[in-house]
């Protein structure tokens, strides 16, 4: 489905959307009905438009950045920011859009600009990533009532930092902040923090370009937290590309990527600004200045079919040094990859698929089949069972 928005009050920037615990959807964007206010809009998990209000103070900015789901449980969101007079603010509201508590976040700082850029709920609590005075993260955790369980706050003396998006590596802990320096101080640096469940900084880890300009705009954890992925943009003085990077969870680059946009014209300019992990892929989101929106995918699996490919090409060249280097790769890429299943537990539940579809019929039993399957055992070998079973 989707929805298109016509509203002349529409403030350009950033807008974000975030999934309910009950499926439903809260967006948020701008709004100039009341100097500069925060817009809400619900939808239900159909598309349909369910609510829409404006938070707003009648002197002075709501200009809200963060968006958040609830905590387990909690169908409603939060959403943060921060600008004179509400710096550091947060306002939990419930699923009908009522505000249920509000509080501005001033600790460790009684002075000092504080914005409020990226909120997670994480089992009991939520966990907050702010930017305060010139130079200095802050990270606390709040109860689901709004108070301050724990905080910890770094200091880059270097220049202006700021924090774009927290995500938790995994179910057992750990969180990861991607940020950039103020663009005025530095175009072509952006970082990733990797902090313990107990908000103790682990490394901080700088990602410089030799190029005009570079923007991180999304995060994700990937492999239970072994990896991060993050995208965006690299200008390069002709054009813009798109930028992947893959770091390992102690900061440490596994690989990077960037390309120029698929078009005849002279124009290929390309920006990713978000994804999102599923299963053994990332799925990312940007826009071309030619193509339109674009999405891409990036599959690991691929990139083991492609390298199993070139060692059988490789074996029958008798080149088999060239062989052993790909089956090297392979190693470490599977070492990121979930669990492969076998054949034998992947025809039992190929059976079993078959069996409560109630048909053998090709195309509506591969889609309940990959949608099982994917990711945890190669394509090839999923047709080839499912082809003998259904004969």
């Amino acid at each position: 489905w989707k929805y298109v928005f016509n509203d002349a009050n529409i403030k350009i920037g950033s807008p974000k959307i975030v999934e309910a615990n009950d499926g439903s959807f809260y967006f948020l964007m701008g709004s100039h009905e009341y100097t500069a206010s925060t817009w809400i809009v619900k939808f239900s998990s159909a598309g349909a438009l369910l609510w829409q209000k404006i938070y707003y103070l009648t002197s002075g900015n709501v200009n809200s950045i963060a968006l958040s789901k609830a905590l387990p449980g909690d169908n409603g969101f939060l959403i943060g920011g921060g600008q004179n007079p509400l710096s550091n603010f947060i306002i939990k509201c419930a699923a009908d859009g009522s505000i249920e508590w509000q509080n501005q976040y001033l600790y460790p700082l009684s002075t000092g600009g504080i914005t409020c850029y990226s909120i997670i709920a994480d089992v009991s609590e939520y966990v907050v990533s702010s930017s305060y005075n010139i130079n200095s993260l802050l990270t606390i955790k709040i109860s689901a009532t709004g108070s301050i369980n724990s905080h910890s706050a770094y200091t880059y003396t270097a220049m202006q930092i700021i924090p774009t998006r927290i995500v938790k590596l995994n179910t057992t802990g750990g969180y990861a902040i991607l940020g950039g320096y103020n663009s005025s101080n530095n175009n072509k640096t952006e970082f990733v923090a990797i902090y313990n469940q107990a908000l103790s900084l682990q490394s901080f880890n700088e990602l410089t370009v030799i190029y005009y300009q570079f923007i991180l705009h999304d995060i994700k954890a990937i492999n239970n937290g072994k990896n991060v992925i993050v995208d965006g943009s690299i200008y390069d003085n002709s054009a813009f590309t798109i930028a992947m990077i893959n770091l390992s969870n102690s900061g440490s680059v596994v690989w990077k990527k960037r390309a120029y946009g698929n078009t005849a014209t002279t124009n290929k300019n390309v920006e990713f600004r978000g994804l999102t992990e599923n299963g053994s892929t990332t799925v990312h989101v940007g826009m071309g200045f030619n193509e339109g929106r674009v999405i891409a995918v990036k599959i690991l699996l691929s990139s083991v079919k492609k390298r199993k490919d070139s060692i059988e090409m490789y074996e029958k060249a008798n080149r088999m040094d060239l062989a052993e280097k790909e089956l090297k790769e392979i190693e470490i890429v599977q070492a990121y990859l979930p669990k492969q299943m076998s054949r034998e537990e992947a025809e039992i539940i190929i059976t079993k698929i078959i069996a409560d579809a109630g048909t053998k019929e090709l195309s509506k039993v591969m889609p309940l089949v990959m949608k099982e399957l994917k990711g945890k055992l190669e394509g090839k070998v999923i047709n080839e069972i499912v082809k003998l079973k259904i004969l």
